[in-house]
């Protein structure tokens, strides 16, 4: 069976982990998409034997979080796979920005799937490591900051999966595209308001015609820094 080097990064992370149930991070946008049907195209075809949930995080932020919760009901409908929504309540506190307020929930709502320790997987790649290690530059961290994103790591009982560290955005989309995936877009994710946005729209790519491979070398730096 010939595999992707999505589906190779997927295997490599799960099968280490046979007897562990997971939990796919799923939001409906490309990165979540492409985790998800790689995802079901090893469960098809009996590479990876575990039980599987997704789930899916309504924080109710968006006029458009409904939409994007029929989305994913219809998506796991289409590939059968169990659907587990969480709807959560984020309200702003002072000094602390609403972006992580909502990651806590979302990563609380991960948690909570299984009473068993379970592997939750998430889709950020290359990019958005790269993309955290300046987050954490920015805010003049040390050797833990700049470490960025572990592949893996303890969250309470269960272990997060980020398995495609080692794909870049332009893999992801590569993916997305050959399969005829569909997505949705976050209209926040165009807001330059928010720091990683900023980072990812205005930064990066100037970043990257300058240096073609600044991703590559960003990531290696925060290798060195774990």
């Amino acid at each position: 069976m010939a595999m992707h080097p999505i589906e190779i990064a997927l295997y490599n992370a799960i099968s280490k982990h046979p007897n562990m149930p997971l939990v796919i991070a799923y939001s409906g946008g490309v990165d979540s998409q492409v985790l998800l049907h790689a995802i079901a195209f090893l469960i098809y075809n009996k590479a990876i034997l575990n039980s599987v949930t997704v789930c899916h995080v309504n924080h109710g932020l968006s006029q458009n979080a409904n939409t994007w919760q029929a989305f994913a009901q219809q998506t796991c409908g289409t590939l059968n796979l169990p659907l587990k929504v969480c709807q959560v309540n984020v309200k702003p506190k002072p000094q602390q920005s609403l972006e992580a307020l909502a990651r806590e929930a979302r990563y609380q709502a991960l948690q909570s799937i299984y009473t068993t320790p379970s592997l939750i997987l998430t889709g950020h790649h290359s990019d958005d490591q790269a993309e955290t290690f300046l987050l954490a530059l920015k805010r003049g961290s040390g050797l833990k900051g700049l470490s960025a994103m572990a592949a893996e790591s303890k969250k309470g009982n269960n272990l997060l999966l980020r398995p495609l560290l080692g794909i870049t955005r332009s893999q992801i989309l590569d993916y997305a595209n050959k399969k005829q995936l569909n997505w949705i877009d976050d209209e926040s994710n165009s807001d330059t308001c928010f720091d990683r946005n900023f980072i990812r729209s205005d930064i990066m790519p100037l970043l990257i015609t300058r240096w073609p491979s600044i991703v590559n070398t960003i990531n290696r730096s925060s290798e060195h820094c774990q």
